[in-house]
């Protein structure tokens, strides 16, 4: 498989391009898909090809049998074969939510004036040599107390930890937690409800990672820092443990 990218300075210049590539490709007889992160966003483009002479199919009446290209939101790709895909809109904006529930982070080194002096205080050499952030470091100066449960509870159990979890917020205790397991959640539900500080380490990158609404206005009010060590090859550690030792 071979990606060519290629830039446009505009949507009418996107759409210029789009009309070449496919007439090149339909010259060489092959099967082409034009995907749009979504559907409501194909059809200044269908038309576009329509007037350059170029019938496109959708979704509802797709026959693989035709040489016409296929026009499709990429959910509807899945499974699917074909020897050129198109990919034109591929723009922030054009993602709509999708890209407003991705976090944004950014890495620290340890010799950074950001880094946090007090992993290296902690944990000496051991401390990693970058991290991964979002939201307010200023967090890490307050003591906090850590969160970790396993994925079953008894029920009183769970009960209790909620009653805790209240009295803990309302006192602005900061919480500490990976959040990963069902109760884990429901308390980090609880305690973004506050306006006391919470630092959320992830067993996973940074990378791509979404957030709720609740922890989007955490971070927009500096009551919530999201930390990581795990590089962006990692999208789930199966041993989170360590990064709530580092913290």
């Amino acid at each position: 498989m071979k990606m060519k990218p290629a830039f446009a300075c505009d949507a009418q210049d996107e759409k210029e391009q789009l009309i070449d590539i496919v007439r090149i490709r339909l010259s060489k007889g092959e099967h082409i898909a034009i995907l749009f992160p979504q559907q409501r966003q194909a059809f200044g483009y269908a038309t576009a090809l329509k007037e350059a002479g170029i019938e496109v199919e959708n979704p509802k009446e797709l026959d693989f049998a035709s040489d016409k290209p296929k026009r499709m939101p990429y959910h509807s790709a899945k499974g699917l074969t074909f020897d050129t895909v198109v990919m034109p809109r591929l723009v922030e904006p054009a993602f709509g939510r999708m890209s407003q529930n991705v976090m944004k982070a950014c890495q620290i080194r340890q010799n950074d004036d950001q880094y946090p002096a007090r992993l290296a205080q902690r944990l000496g050499n051991l401390a990693p040599a970058s991290i991964s952030v979002a939201g307010n470091l200023e967090i890490l100066k307050y003591t906090g107390i850590g969160l970790i449960s396993s994925i079953q509870c008894p029920g009183s159990i769970i009960i209790n930890t909620f009653d805790v979890i209240r009295r803990l917020r309302d006192e602005r205790i900061v919480m500490i937690g990976g959040f990963h397991s069902p109760i884990e959640r429901e308390c980090l539900d609880l305690l973004l409800r506050g306006s006391q500080p919470v630092i959320l380490c992830p067993a996973r990158s940074l990378r791509n990672l979404r957030i709720g609404e609740a922890a989007r206005k955490a971070l927009a009010e500096g009551r919530l820092l999201v930390l990581s060590f795990f590089g962006d090859e990692v999208s789930e550690s199966l041993h989170p443990e360590p990064f709530l030792e580092m913290i």
